[in-house]
C-alpha cells in the first residue's frame, strides 16, 4: 500500500529478529542483512510519493501532525481517567484554516499511543505498556532455547517490535487482526518454551 509506516514497521520488526539470535553465530549474514534493509530504505526515499524531503506534497504527515496537534491538549484535559474510547471529537476552529479539513475527514489520531492516552488516560496507558513489557520480557528470555522454540520466540518479539513501531503511525495496537496475531504467536511461543528440540 506503499505506506512507510508499515514499511518502517517491516524493518524494524526483521532487523529485530536478526538481532536476537546469538551474535556469535553467522556475524557476516546478519551484516548482510542490514545492508539489504539499508538500500531497502534508501530506496524507499526515492520514490517520488515517499519523498521526505518535499514536504509541501506530505499529506499524510501534514495531516499527522494537525491531529496530534488536537489530540495533546485533550489528553492534558483528562490525564488520570480520559475521555473514554471513540470519544476524540477535536474542534476544527483550533488550528489554522488550511488545515481544519484535517480534523473534519477524520478522527482516527493515526498514533495508538496518543489514542491509548486520550481513551483511558495514565492507568490505561501504564497497564498497556505494563501488558505488553510483560510479555516481551517473557519472550526475550525464551529467544536462545534451541530449535523451533527460540526461533518463534524471535519471530514473535520482532512481531511485536513491528506492532509497536507501526503504531506510531497509526491504531495498530487497537486493530483486531494484528493484534489477536501478536498475542497468538506470542503464546506458541511461551507454550513451546520448555520444549528442547534434538
Amino acid at each position: 500500500a506503499m505506506s512507510r509506516g508499515a514499511v518502517l514497521a517491516w524493518v524494524a520488526g526483521t532487523a529485530t529478529i536478526f538481532l536476537l539470535k546469538d551474535w556469535k553465530d553467522s556475524l557476516r549474514r546478519r551484516g548482510v542483512w542490514f545492508l539489504l534493509i539499508l538500500l531497502l530504505l534508501l530506496f524507499s526515499g526515492a520514490v517520488r510519493d515517499w519523498n521526505v524531503l518535499t514536504f509541501a506534497r506530505q499529506s499524510s504527515i501534514r495531516h499527522r501532525l494537525v491531529i496530534w496537534s488536537a489530540i495533546i491538549p485533550e489528553i492534558l484535559a483528562a490525564p488520570v481517567f480520559g475521555h473514554g474510547f471513540n470519544n476524540f471529537h477535536p474542534d476544527p476552529m483550533t488550528v489554522a484554516p488550511p488545515y481544519r479539513n484535517y480534523l473534519v475527514e477524520g478522527r482516527n489520531p493515526h498514533n495508538a499511543y496518543l489514542m491509548a492516552f486520550h481513551a483511558g488516560g495514565i492507568f490505561f496507558y501504564a497497564a498497556l505498556w505494563f501488558c505488553y513489557g510483560i510479555l516481551f520480557w517473557h519472550l526475550l528470555r525464551r529467544r536462545n532455547l534451541p530449535g523451533s522454540s527460540g526461533r518463534l520466540a524471535r519471530v514473535s518479539s520482532g512481531y511485536l517490535v513491528a506492532l509497536f513501531v507501526g503504531s506510531f503511525f497509526d491504531k495498530t495496537l487497537f486493530t483486531t487482526l494484528p493484534t489477536l496475531q501478536a498475542w497468538f504467536l506470542a503464546g506458541l511461543a511461551l507454550s513451546r518454551s520448555a520444549t528442547v528440540e534434538q
